[in-house]
């Protein structure tokens, strides 16, 4: 028998636990709501289901009055409707600062913001190894990340080998052998000595010591592990170089991206040293390999002022191709659960109701929707957490008030009356 009585007081403590919040809301809505408060000309005309404090909605009575506090008790009306909505005043609405707006059919842009790092153009570095052993008797260049140019002096090398190469060609053309000059030039090239200098030697008969090499290209000097006097050789580099014509900028992405974003796809850079000024470029490589669900896609940035610098933090904005004709709602205006996203409905008249739906994309405070709205809804976008509270827990109560209703045990009742029926059958025999 005592299994029969737990089920409803379990589900009286429920409706208790969910009326004291609901009390708090209730209070406050009527509090701020002078329409609330039955008017004499109202029809038809509301009676409160009881007055509560402002302050503490455990505080009841069933008549006007005054609070422990001394503030006037607040009337509690029931809210009842066709469904779960509910129907608030204008005033509150008011003191909420609740705001709505159209479901709209239109084009949503999308764009992927995200960040990235710059770096050096990988394809511009180039590696300078001597072609033949010896010593650095000169450097003209000292500090890494230097500037050089094009045909600028780097350094003189001795090496004994290169000065015997030189006696060969000065023998060639002192016999005037054209198959020893043209080997002996030959051989002087793939030390790598220029062709000025060749044609220097032809002409002074002069054998030099030391061997200047001057920079083939343009660019910034990487490395320089080499000082004045050290022995050098072709398994060693000397110094290597790259390139600020272009820079590479690598942008950081969410996985869940990795379908929207694709080579070609234009990208604006910004970085915080030129905050007004947009750098432009197409991206051109996706890393296949995600890392701790990212994923790396590079975009080459011309560089011709020489503005940017590798390892500068950038922020990037990925140009996505739009969505056409597709229902949108404000982004601010959805509130997202766990379990399902939804949104509050405005009927007019005061009337609200929460509405699931089904979200798509989202972009630029716009979000696409699949399922569950139409174009034309008008959608809370201000104070929606608010009443979506006051819809929740209006369906929560009504929900417990029918399960307690199914639960009520029929047996339960027909044993209790006929126990009352054989108790007074006793007394009446008894007398």
């Amino acid at each position: 028998m005592k299994k029969k009585f737990v089920k409803p007081a379990l589900i009286s403590g429920t409706l208790l636990s969910i009326g004291f919040w609901l009390g708090q809301f209730n209070a406050w809505l009527d509090k701020h709501s002078p329409s609330n408060v039955p008017d004499a000309t109202s029809t038809p005309s509301r009676e409160p289901l009881y007055w509560v404090a402002p302050m503490d909605s455990n505080y009841r009575r069933d008549k006007p009055g005054k609070s422990p506090m001394g503030m006037d008790l607040v009337p509690i009306f029931d809210k009842t409707s066709d469904d779960d909505g509910i129907k608030v005043s204008e005033n509150v609405l008011m003191s909420f600062g609740v705001t709505t707006e159209k479901i709209t059919r239109g084009r949503l842009e999308r764009q992927i913001n995200t960040f990235g790092f710059t770096e050096w153009n990988q394809e511009s570095i180039r590696h300078h190894h001597p072609r033949i052993a010896g010593w650095v008797e000169r450097l003209y260049v000292k500090t890494q990340g230097e500037t050089i140019n094009k045909g600028q002096p780097l350094y003189a090398l001795y090496s004994p080998e290169l000065v015997n190469a030189q006696a060969d060609y000065l023998l060639a053309l002192k016999q005037n052998n054209t198959t020893l000059i043209a080997a002996a030039e030959s051989r002087l090239r793939a030390f790598q000595v220029q062709d000025d200098f060749i044609q220097q030697l032809k002409q002074t008969k002069k054998i030099q010591q030391n061997i200047l090499t001057r920079a083939e290209y343009s660019g910034v000097l990487l490395t320089l592990p080499i000082s004045e006097g050290m022995y050098v050789s072709p398994n060693e580099p000397l110094f290597s170089t790259a390139s600020l014509d272009e820079i590479w900028v690598i942008a950081d992405i969410l996985e869940s991206y990795a379908q929207q974003v694709t080579t070609r796809l234009q990208a604006d850079i910004s970085v915080d040293a030129y905050p007004n000024h947009t750098f432009r470029g197409d991206i051109d490589f996706i890393n296949p390999t995600i890392i701790d669900h990212r994923l790396n896609a590079r975009i080459r940035i011309a560089n011709t002022q020489g503005l940017l610098k590798p390892n500068m933090l950038t922020h990037i904005r990925i140009l996505l191709p739009p969505l056409q004709e597709t229902l949108l709602a404000p982004t601010q205006a959805i509130i997202q659960t766990q379990d399902q996203d939804r949104v509050i409905l405005a009927h007019g008249q005061g009337r609200f109701t929460s509405q699931p739906i089904t979200k798509g994309l989202s972009s630029q405070g716009q979000t696409q929707i699949l399922k569950g709205l139409k174009a034309g809804d008008e959608i809370v976008t201000n104070a929606q957490f608010l009443l979506d509270a006051e819809t929740q827990t209006l369906t929560a109560i009504k929900r417990l008030n029918s399960e307690a209703s199914k639960n009520q045990d029929p047996k339960t009742e027909h044993s209790m009356h006929d126990m009352d029926h054989s108790t007074h059958h006793q007394h009446m025999h008894h007398h």
